[in-house]
């Protein structure tokens, strides 16, 4: 986790499983991974904690609406990162060397 941003990282990962949740897709290891990763890579916001625990507690019931819920959290703790150009996130991230694939020429870079 040393080179990705915890809270871009944690945001992802709790969208996907929202997403999952939606679809009828979630299974027992989506649960654990999401919770796992709040405690992990965000444990310093209250709000990311307690919108796991809502999560876990109503996706059993109706998992749609829980979805929904665990989404619209995850949208506003990492803010407009999720919606915007990945290549302007990535500009804007502190970084000690480019990442790989921007040295390739095959991938237009360089």
């Amino acid at each position: 986790m040393k080179d990705r941003n915890p809270l871009i990282a944690f945001g992802l990962l709790a969208t996907t499983v929202a997403l999952k949740a939606r679809t009828s897709q979630l299974r027992d290891t989506d649960r654990l991974r999401l919770a796992t990763a709040a405690l992990e890579w965000v444990p310093d916001l209250p709000e990311a904690r307690a919108a796991v625990l809502t999560f876990l507690h109503l996706a059993q019931s109706d998992p749609a609406t829980a979805g929904l819920a665990l989404q619209d959290v995850a949208r506003g703790l990492v803010g407009d990162d999720l919606g915007r150009d990945p290549g302007e996130v990535l500009a804007q991230m502190p970084q000690t060397h480019a990442p790989d694939w921007m040295q390739r020429k095959d991938c237009g870079h360089g």
